[in-house]
């Protein structure tokens, strides 16, 4: 108002000109977010599931040491937890599992039927997840100790 000394009307006027006539600019897209390549995701394409990945995901059980270690997923927890309905689904997740228990290394021969490109694709997979998980706990350690 005081930029127009007491004209009340003309100070309305030219507030409406000036925001109401303001030019939107166009919002650019948010970048794209690339999923990270977890060893569950690798894993479940192999055994034909990519599907369930991000279910799997969305619990934490991201990584090679959060589904094939004790204690081990039971068919409810895959059910009722992890939201896999079907029960042909659940018993070949069971059995790639047990398959890994029983395979000792990465259970690599059940999941990848000898092919060598694919093995290697996984076990570099494996390793990075490894490294990102390790600096994840060594950067929380940091932050408690600071």
């Amino acid at each position: 108002l005081a930029k127009y000394k007491g004209k009340i009307e003309e100070a309305v006027q030219n507030a409406k000109k000036e925001l109401v006539g303001i030019k939107k600019q166009p919002m650019k897209p948010p970048p794209q977010i690339k999923p990270r390549n977890f060893w569950v995701r690798l894993w479940l394409k192999e055994i034909g599931l990519p599907n369930l990945a991000e279910k799997f995901i969305m619990q934490g059980l991201c990584h090679y040491d959060d589904v094939v270690t004790d204690p081990i997923i039971t068919d409810e927890q895959l059910d009722k937890v992890v939201q896999v309905k079907k029960l042909g689904e659940r018993r070949k997740i069971q059995r790639a599992i047990q398959a890994i228990l029983d395979g000792g290394e990465d259970g690599l021969k059940y999941v990848y039927r000898g092919n060598k490109k694919s093995k290697t694709m996984f076990k570099l997979a494996k390793l990075f997840d490894d490294s990102v998980a390790w600096l994840e706990a060594k950067e929380k350690e940091a932050n408690a100790t600071s």
